[in-house]
């Protein structure tokens, strides 16, 4: 929890340190289910530390961890059988492939496991699902369709206690504005 916040509040550096301390107690002490969403978090907060670096060596060493944590969470989340596991690597996966240029159908990754989420009636699944396609709308240049996205994750989370995921939507938003002098 401490290192979403750090992700919310924009002090990256200090979310991945956090991750890295509870990947490694995860590893020794948790499940392969709760390994594999562990890895998923990490991995996602390593990629948003990423886009926040310059070109160069600390960038591609934080984006080759990252790519670690997500094929390990794949293959732990297939190990146990974990779908909505599978799901969530996969939305980090193709955050990954946005970051690296990957030749990845990055919408199709995105738009399964929301439609899978909203299937498996998961709040949080799907709320991660919108949150990634509407950034991936905002890579493509398309801030109303990414603002959208983001605006459902909120109202979809309204009410429920994963608040936590309203506010990195509410983020994004608040950065896509002042990125495009929308208002």
């Amino acid at each position: 929890m401490e290192a979403r916040l750090d992700q919310i509040t924009g002090n990256l550096r200090r979310a991945t340190e956090s991750m890295r301390v509870a990947q490694a107690l995860y590893e020794e002490r948790a499940n392969l289910t709760s390994q594999d969403r562990i890895l998923y978090d990490v991995a996602e907060i390593h990629l948003d530390y990423a886009t926040k670096l310059p070109e160069g060596t600390m960038r591609d060493n934080t984006l080759t961890y990252a790519e670690n944590c997500v094929m390990r969470s794949l293959e732990l989340a297939r190990e146990v059988k974990d779908d909505n596991g599978r799901m969530l690597a996969s939305l980090a996966y193709a955050h990954f492939a946005r970051l690296t240029g990957a030749n990845v159908d990055r919408m199709h990754l995105i738009t399964y496991a929301q439609a899978f989420g909203e299937n498996e009636n998961d709040q949080a699944l799907q709320a991660q699902a919108l949150i990634a396609l509407g950034d991936e709308y905002l890579a493509r240049g398309s801030y109303d369709a990414a603002r959208n996205c983001w605006g459902q994750a909120i109202s979809l989370l309204d009410g429920s206690e994963l608040a936590i995921f309203q506010l990195i939507a509410w983020r994004r938003i608040i950065a896509a504005e002042s990125r495009y002098d929308r208002y």
